[in-house]
């Protein structure tokens, strides 16, 4: 049984994934490594990308289909979600999920030689607004000084910027007239101050509750100027690995 196990693994892993038969996971850990060497090949340090176009084309090497169900996640402190998928909408744009778009400034490639502290950050520039709420630069401060970053929600029908409350109520006003959506809009969110996150595996040790205020800090210092990226890296190398992680 365990050399059966063994053949297994090894045929997974050629694959680029494997998954743990005894509790029918996926290794998340190891697949992202996997994925980070497949995009970073080489490395053995941080690596800093600053071309957002060659920015945009590793994430979406990064975030290339398939995506394990709940396998790679973004994670800022207390926010975070799994990522489904990955599109480029623009040379230094990719959308994420199909609703947060991001202008992407630099990444920087954050290497470990333990497989399971791999990680991604990214950095992004403040992009335009839609048009669809007119956010005053002083509410756009306002936003910065409470959460470290601003952004807006909006949706898109037929080409055309429509507030989040429109997208809610299934109508809009376009040309002075209310229409109804039918489905026919997509939810967008757009970041319109100097944004930053990290990518990484589900079960990374990044993903605790005990480290979630201390790392929204070190994020929001870095846009300050504060802290830098290295600084992240030392603090995740200094956690224990993930509980869930049984790689």
């Amino acid at each position: 049984m365990k050399v059966l196990h063994l053949f297994r693994r090894l045929f997974l892993r050629k694959k680029g994934f494997w998954t743990d038969y005894s509790k029918e996971k996926v290794c998340t850990a190891e697949n992202f490594s996997i994925r980070f060497g497949h995009t970073f090949p080489g490395i053995r340090e941080i690596q800093v990308i600053n071309n957002p176009e060659e920015c945009v084309k590793r994430l979406k090497d990064l975030l290339g289909d398939p995506i394990e169900s709940n396998a790679i996640w973004i994670f800022r402190g207390t926010s975070s979600e799994a990522i489904d998928s990955c599109q480029i909408i623009s040379e230094d744009k990719i959308l994420i999920n199909k609703c947060d778009e991001f202008k992407v400034k630099k990444i920087y490639a954050c290497y470990s030689h333990s497989y399971f502290r791999k990680f991604v950050y990214v950095e992004t520039e403040p992009d335009e607004q839609s048009g669809a709420n007119n956010i005053t630069q002083d509410e756009i401060d306002f936003w910065i000084s409470q959460n470290g970053y601003c952004h807006e929600e909006f949706a898109l029908f037929k080409g055309k910027s429509i507030k989040r409350t429109e997208y809610d109520d299934g109508a809009a006003i376009i040309d002075g007239e209310p229409v109804k959506l039918k489905g026919e809009s997509e939810l967008r969110t757009r970041y319109l101050s100097p944004y930053n996150f990290i990518i990484c595996a589900h079960f990374n040790p990044i993903n605790n509750n005990e480290y979630d205020y201390i790392m929204e800090d070190y994020l929001n210092d870095i846009l300050l100027g504060k802290k830098q990226v290295n600084d992240i890296c030392c603090f995740v190398e200094n956690m224990s690995k993930h509980r869930n992680n049984h790689c």
